[in-house]
């Protein structure tokens, strides 16, 4: 997967985790397609886990770090290793603050009640 798309990835997972419907679906939407989702893997990365076989390793590493960074705030230091033996530093760094910037986001969509826009995707439960 392309690192646009592993970005993508990223945000993706973090809104689903965090139920931000409006969100997710202008992400899916505007920028799913251009990701190369197809509907079976935008449904696996809402509800899916991390630990699915059809995943990559690269994918695997991201959504296990949004779910790490989703429950606990923090990623083991297994966790740190595996993701450093697969990137660079910047895109570690790169990967936390989109799940940190995505969080405030989804607080903010959900505390705010914003509805989802009529012609978004929807997301799946």
């Amino acid at each position: 997967m392309s690192v646009e798309g592993l970005r993508e990835l990223a945000i993706l997972r973090t809104c689903a985790r965090c139920g931000a419907g409006y969100e997710w679906g202008v992400h899916v939407t505007l920028f799913g397609g251009a990701a190369g989702f197809d509907d079976d893997e935008l449904e696996r990365i809402a509800i899916g886990l991390a630990s699915d076989p059809s995943w990559t390793d690269e994918e695997r590493l991201v959504l296990s770090l949004c779910d790490a960074l989703h429950e606990h705030a923090t990623v083991s230091d297994g966790q740190w290793a595996a993701l450093e033996a697969a990137f660079e530093p910047a895109q570690i760094v790169e990967l936390v603050t989109l799940a940190g910037l995505y969080h405030a986001v989804s607080f903010l969509v959900n505390a705010l009640q914003v509805t989802p826009e009529p012609w978004a995707a929807s997301l799946p439960r």
